[in-house]
Formats: C-alpha cells, structure tokens, sequence
C-alpha cells in the first residue's frame, strides 16, 4: 500500500479543513510552521482533523508556537492518533507542554521513534518522561533528548527509568547541562556490578547512548 505524504508549510497560507477532510490516505505528516502559533493558523485546523482519522504513522511538526494551548492541541493529536510509530516535535517545548503529551501517550504500543531534540524540555519533563520508559507497554526504541535543558535530576530520572526496560535501543542525550559525574547512574542501570544477579538483571538492550 503506498504511502502518502503531506509537507504543510504553514505561513500566510489559509488551508480550508474541508480540503484536509478528504485526505484519509495520508500517513505521514510534517508541519513547519515557521514559528507561527498553532493555535490560530491553518495547523490548528489540519491537526483536528486527525482526531478523527486515525490513520497516520509519522508526525512532524517544527517551528511552531504553543502559546494559548497550542500543546493542548498536540497533546490532542497524540493522543488519538493511537497508530503513531515516529514522533518528532521541535517546537520550543518546555517541562509544561511535555506533561500532557507524556499523559495522552500513555499506552500507545505502536511508538517506537520519538525525537523530541531541540526543544526546553528539563528535570520536570524528564520525570515525565521516566515513567513512560517505566510503562510496561511502551515500545519506544528511539528517544532523542539532545540539545534540551536537562539537569543532573532529569539525567538520573531517565537513567533510572531503564533499570526495567527492555525496549529502549538508543538514546541521545548530549548538549544537555547535567554534570559528567551523572553517568555513573547509567553505569548502573546498564550493568550493576553489586551482585551476579544485579549483573543479569541490568539493562542488556540500550546499544547507543
């Protein structure tokens, strides 16, 4: 089955949602919204839209504003959007805008690549995102952190969270402004060296950090 992809670029274009209203094959969907806020703008419109059509597997949005709840809308997106395999948001996010989209992916099997690079996310959002990788039913494989404003406490959440999971492959984390000394938490959950049954049970499935 082929699939469709729709690249909006949202700046000074009015996009009728009647037109989007008929894109039921689409799958994969990138918004650049050239710093506009997505409350207000055409996104705002496209994205409701696939509250209702749950057919997408790839979601891109970048360059957008989340003033007035413009996170509310994503997190909206997120969360009806149960088929979501790659994820990737780079819309200046903050600890605030994390927490309900962490809430409206909570038990969403299908999620294996979530980028969330670029973004203010810090020790608040971290702990969020912990207890996603503690969930039982996540299957994210791909997580990048890269260039937020993670601290050592977020640092350690993260590496704590993966002391039971078993899903998780890569990992980025760099240009974050935690202390060296907090990869020793990650030592630890990788391959605890305490006892021979620490040892076993470590984590044996993150490859790249």
């Amino acid at each position: 089955m082929s699939v469709a992809i729709w690249t909006a670029t949202c700046i000074g274009i009015d996009i009728p949602c009647y037109i989007t209203q008929h894109c039921s094959s689409i799958q994969t969907l990138t918004l650049s919204c050239g710093s506009r806020n997505i409350v207000g703008s055409a996104a705002n419109d496209i994205l409701k839209v696939y509250h209702e059509n749950n057919n997408l597997t790839q979601l891109i949005i970048q360059h957008a504003g989340l003033q007035n709840g413009g996170h509310l809308v994503v997190a909206a997106t997120l969360r009806y959007c149960t088929k979501l395999e790659y994820i990737k948001l780079s819309c200046d996010i903050n600890d605030e805008h994390v927490l309900p989209m962490v809430e409206a992916l909570r038990g969403h099997s299908s999620l294996v690549e979530f980028n969330l690079g670029r973004n203010r996310i810090g020790n608040v959002g971290c702990d969020a995102l912990a207890t996603l990788l503690r969930d039982p039913n996540n299957n994210v494989q791909y997580l990048d952190l890269s260039f937020n404003q993670i601290g050592d406490d977020g640092a350690i959440a993260i590496a704590n969270s993966l002391a039971n999971n078993s899903k998780l492959r890569v990992l980025y984390l760099h240009q974050n402004p935690f202390k060296v000394g907090v990869s020793n938490a990650y030592m630890r959950s990788l391959c605890d060296t305490s006892s021979l049954n620490s040892t076993y049970s470590s984590n044996h499935t993150l490859y790249h950090l």
